[in-house]
């Protein structure tokens, strides 16, 4: 299908479905952001990427992403390491969470 129509959202998002119902959720995946990018608003290829990203992304990140009191301590020390920006001054983030 996508040799033939290569640009066709709904293809796209049809050979998703396929493979995401065929336990290969990295094609499914693959499909659906080819959808999206051809289709513009294809409501449906964007809503199975969102409940794909969901069953990746590990619970954990969600309450820690969310942690408002975490976040705005983690954004004091950033603000503060950057103090008196000095050109070239830059910060890295190894995996605090």
């Amino acid at each position: 299908a996508t040799s033939i129509l290569p640009g066709d959202a709904w293809a796209l998002t049809s050979l998703g479905r396929l493979h995401f119902l065929d336990g290969n959720e990295i094609e499914a995946g693959r499909c659906w952001r080819s959808a999206v990018r051809h289709g513009g608003d294809c409501r449906e290829a964007i809503e199975s990427l969102d409940c794909l990203n969901s069953t990746i992304v590990n619970r954990w990140h969600y309450r820690m992403v969310n942690d408002a009191v975490r976040n705005s301590c983690y954004q004091t020390a950033i603000s503060r390491a950057l103090r008196g920006n000095q050109a070239g001054k830059k910060v890295l983030d190894i995996g605090c969470g």
